[in-house]
């Protein structure tokens, strides 16, 4: 048999082996994928919600998540599969400049947290299955 490398650079002699391993690791790429869009998801409708000392305010702090306000950027969180890599975010325009901030408005990031917060559960949710 011919040496052979799978899409995630593993070589390997039985080809196989390799169609089971990769898909078993995109199985659980998708369900990390689909872990942070419902924890972005679940940030966006409890934090930077309006509280009763700050029901005069019509934006977040900054360094705050967004308030909720349309619910438009809670509905646009998805992910998408680009080659071997699991992407989550938003199509809106207006979710880059609040997750990074503008030369006139300080960051209000809301997905980046989710996935600092949540980096060993989404570790164990990739590599889960592929160290038997």
């Amino acid at each position: 048999m011919a040496n052979v490398t799978g899409k995630f650079g593993i070589n390997w002699f039985d080809t196989s082996f390799l169609r089971l391993m990769d898909d078993e690791v995109d199985r659980n790429l998708r369900k990390a994928g689909i872990f942070v869009v419902n924890e972005v998801k679940r940030d966006l409708s409890t934090q930077g919600s309006k509280t009763s000392e700050s029901a005069t305010q019509k934006h977040s702090s900054p360094g705050d998540p967004p308030f909720r306000q349309t619910g438009q950027l809670r509905r646009s969180i998805a992910r998408e599969r680009v080659g071997a890599e699991e992407r989550v975010g938003s199509n809106i325009k207006y979710a880059r400049f609040l997750e990074l901030g503008t030369l006139n408005m300080s960051p209000r990031p809301f997905l980046r947290p989710a996935v600092i917060r949540n980096r060993r559960k989404i570790a164990n949710i990739i590599l889960k299955g592929l160290s038997k």
